[in-house]
């Protein structure tokens, strides 16, 4: 895989996926339950699994970063909006 990454061959995030799912499968189905191999393989899925959930996470841009920061801007130099969102707030306490 480290070849693979290096060479740029991963054309997509699931490409990826799929091989580490694949070497993971693979070792539990030619080694035995509870060997080394095997007890090595579910550490490396937990591990996998928990990082793949923070690469997944959705990042803003730079421009999206911008617009809400334009529309935070706006929002808060706007005495209508700021009176609503007080009313909003009093309202759920």
């Amino acid at each position: 895989m480290n070849k693979k990454i290096a060479m740029g061959s991963y054309d997509s995030m699931e490409a990826f996926a799929s091989d580490m799912d694949l070497i993971l499968r693979n070792c539990r189905q030619f080694n035995p339950p509870n060997t080394e191999p095997t007890l090595f393989a579910d550490v490396v899925e937990q591990v996998f699994k928990k990082e793949w959930a923070k690469a997944m996470e959705p990042k803003l841009t730079y421009n999206e970063k911008k617009s809400l920061s334009g529309i935070l801007s706006k929002v808060t130099k706007d005495d209508v909006y700021v009176r609503l969102i007080f009313l909003v707030l009093q309202q759920s306490s």
